[in-house]
């Protein structure tokens, strides 16, 4: 998933503890990253594990609950390489964000017919990032006072 959030209430900081001193400003953004990465790890979503069977009893598949939270990834920023923090599974942007799905269709796993025609998002990632924002925000104004 491959999505990039710009803080734009804490750029003028920013810019302003780069000017004064990379070392503190790349610190600050190493805190803001790993926090960035724990609050997204606790919003991310989980499914139940499941087991599968048909008439028979026997056995036809298995979920094993929590892939997407397994997929969070994040690299913290060193130099002038960024930070980030992201998921590397596939359908990421489709729990966050929300999909369509074709009504009626029978899905054999579930044993069901879809209902509903848009399944809405999360905004799991997007949540964690306002959670960061203002602890961030604090961070670089204690940094720049000192």
């Amino acid at each position: 998933m491959d999505i990039e959030i710009k803080v734009k209430d804490v750029d003028h900081l920013a810019k302003k503890l780069q000017q004064k001193s990379g070392e503190d400003f790349v610190a600050c953004c190493t805190r803001a990253t790993g926090l960035l990465f724990a609050n997204a790890q606790k919003r991310t979503p989980v499914a139940a594990s499941a087991v599968y069977k048909d008439r028979q009893g026997n056995l036809i598949g298995q979920h094993k609950g929590g892939g997407l939270r397994r997929s969070l990834r994040a690299t913290m920023p060193a130099g002038s390489v960024q930070g980030s923090v992201g998921y590397t599974i596939h359908y990421a942007p489709h729990v966050e964000y929300g999909h369509r799905q074709k009504v009626g269709r029978f899905v054999p796993v579930l044993g069901k017919r879809l209902k509903a025609s848009f399944v809405p998002g999360q905004y799991f990632l997007r949540s964690a990032v306002d959670d960061t924002r203002p602890e961030f925000y604090a961070d670089l104004k204690k940094t720049l006072e000192e």
